[in-house]
């Protein structure tokens, strides 16, 4: 019985964030984020948790590289549209632009894990994306504080890239003892 696999854009985005900000401890992380995992594939669920675990122990290290991962992930996502998909995007209205966004993030959630989805729900400017099967609140132990950065980045810089004029920010997190992961979409106000 083989093992789901991991997205490739999930492996890489956090491998580069790895290496942007704990390069002393890439090689560490590359007995389970090995190059030829990430080229094939193949790495699975059970690497990516122990990833996540070690990656946890490294103290705030874990919020600045799975957010710097998600921000990354949704850069290489835009980037795979084209560019006239892109420059589409942009002249449309800003509607279009806000779905689009969310959108590409759910889809981009879905693809991280078999298991993993997303929804998204809108109305009068704002609404919640909720991350359900979430591989980085999956903890035995209640978190003192949220780990889905990586989604909420991915989110954010989605909406950023799409220019739709709209903030992501966590609300509530499964690994902190809520309910699921959820991430606030709010318009971006003029002292943000």
């Amino acid at each position: 019985m083989t093992e789901p696999g991991i997205s490739r854009v999930l492996a890489a985005s956090l491998h580069q964030a790895i290496s942007d900000l704990l390069a002393d401890r890439l090689e560490f992380y590359e007995n389970w984020l090995d190059s030829d995992g990430m080229r094939h594939g193949t790495i699975g669920l059970a690497a990516l948790n122990a990833v996540l675990s070690f990656l946890r122990r490294e103290g705030e290290a874990y919020k600045d590289v799975v957010q710097l991962a998600g921000r990354y992930a949704a850069g290489w996502t835009v980037e795979a549209q084209g560019r006239g998909k892109r420059a589409l995007l942009v002249a449309s209205p800003r509607a279009v632009r806000v779905r689009a966004a969310i959108g590409a993030a759910r889809r981009a959630v879905a693809a991280t894990h078999p298991g993993c989805h997303a929804t998204a729900r809108m109305a009068n400017g704002s609404g919640v994306f909720e991350v359900r099967g979430s591989l980085f609140c999956n903890v035995r132990q209640r978190a003192s504080e949220p780990l889905c950065g990586f989604y909420a980045s991915l989110l954010a810089r989605l909406l950023e890239l799409h220019e739709a004029g709209m903030t992501a920010r966590i609300r509530g997190c499964k690994a902190v003892g809520d309910g699921g992961c959820v991430i606030e979409i709010n318009e971006v106000t003029s002292a943000e």
